[in-house]
């Protein structure tokens, strides 16, 4: 007679075949559950929700047509490691093109087979930020009652930086901040759609306030872009300020993020306070209409660096480094970290500076804000000039309803 263990009939051992008590739910039901959820909470903004539908999409395609998974109950740590070493052969430009979405995962293999060996495997923060998602999916699905293998861990998966943070992005030199400021598009360009030719004419605009808003207050793209005239604040106070908050164009990337920040006497020396007015007054509630088309549910930032595209690719730099170079310059004034993380949209690193103190009052941002080296005094102050349609109040000649 076979001897059977009352231990182990008690506690059966988790197989494929141990069937949950209701159907398994697949990825990318689940993913859209937590999508909502985090969207809804505020947790998410735009850019995380589609990052995570892309990556949840990729998945699940992984899963099903080269392993034959598509829900969790299937799924062991097997499968997440040979996820794991898809992305370390997937080629680094995937996702540039609208065709990858719908390519199959041989397709894709075949792609980057044929790729040099340097734009093989993404990157550490990238694969790290996928194995992120996928561990607050797997959350999400075992906070709604799915049956999960407890063999499954992400933790395991993720690589280890191998260099510091500081050293990451370069900081681009004073001088090559200097030259992107005497771009034509500042100091005058061709026409409106030849912002990078020189010429005669100044368009104020995005793209002109948008790079110098990122270097001297330090902002985050989607922050500029997606603000609102009444952001921008000259009756509250002695001196102008630009309250950073959730508005109807964009959200915050996280709490920390709202803030009022002073306003850089450079800014008002190259007349953002008339723009605003100017935008007021045709009739705008968006500070940068010109990034928005009706048609169109991109965001504000994707436009943005579409239209500096040419200076960007012709300089060498991005505005998006110009955050980084205000944090640096403040850093070697001298200015406290506190302070620093204040204006950038940080959270304090302890207790005692995130909880008990107030964020730095405007009249001690302006005392720090003129600590920054002045790096657009050649820039002629202009009487303000609109685009032709914001003027008119009209949508982008680029959208698809003008085109129609």
């Amino acid at each position: 007679m076979a001897f059977h263990s009352p231990e182990l009939a008690l506690a059966p051992a988790f197989s494929s075949s141990t069937l949950p008590a209701h159907p398994s739910q697949t990825f990318l039901t689940i993913g859209e559950f937590l999508i909502t959820k985090k969207s809804q909470d505020t947790s998410w903004d735009v850019k995380t929700a589609r990052r995570a539908r892309s990556l949840y999409r990729l998945f699940s395609k992984v899963m099903a047509e080269e392993h034959g998974v598509t829900t969790f109950a299937q799924l062991r740590q097997t499968h997440l490691y040979a996820y794991d070493q898809f992305m370390r052969v997937l080629h680094t430009d995937y996702g540039r093109s609208a065709a990858d979405s719908t390519r199959s995962i041989a397709h894709l293999r075949e792609i980057s087979g044929q790729k040099p060996l340097a734009q093989r495997g993404l990157a550490v923060p990238t694969r790290n930020r996928h194995l992120t998602q996928l561990s607050a999916l797997l959350n999400e699905a075992a906070t709604i009652g799915e049956h999960l293998d407890p063999g499954l861990n992400v933790t395991k998966l993720r690589s280890k930086k191998v260099v510091r943070a500081r050293d990451q992005r370069a900081v681009p030199s004073a001088n090559a901040v200097e030259a992107f400021f005497r771009s034509p598009v500042f100091m005058g360009c061709l026409s409106w759609k030849k912002l990078h030719i020189p010429g005669d004419q100044v368009f104020h605009r995005a793209a002109y306030f948008g790079p110098i808003l990122a270097y001297y207050q330090g902002m985050r793209r989607e922050e500029y872009c997606g603000l609102s005239v009444d952001d921008v604040i000259s009756d509250n106070g002695l001196h102008p300020y630009i309250y950073i908050g959730a508005n109807d164009y964009r959200r915050l990337k996280n709490a920390q993020s709202q803030r009022s920040l002073a306003l850089h006497p450079e800014l008002i020396r190259l007349g953002l306070l008339d723009y605003v007015e100017a935008i007021r007054q045709a009739g705008h509630t968006r500070l940068f209409p010109d990034l928005y088309s009706p048609g169109s549910s991109s965001l504000l930032g994707g436009r943005f660096y579409g239209e500096l595209g040419p200076l960007i690719r012709a300089q060498g730099i991005s505005p998006h480094q110009f955050r980084h170079i205000f944090n640096d310059e403040l850093k070697q004034q001298r200015v406290p970290q506190e302070f620093r993380a204040d204006m950038l949209g940080h959270g304090g690193d302890s207790e005692t500076t995130e909880r008990y103190c107030k964020p730095a009052s405007i009249a001690l941002q302006i005392e720090d804000l003129n600590k920054l080296p002045v790096r657009t005094a050649h820039i002629p102050h202009k009487p303000i000039q609109l685009l032709p349609w914001v003027l008119r109040g009209e949508a982008p000649p680029w959208s698809l309803s003008s085109r129609k």
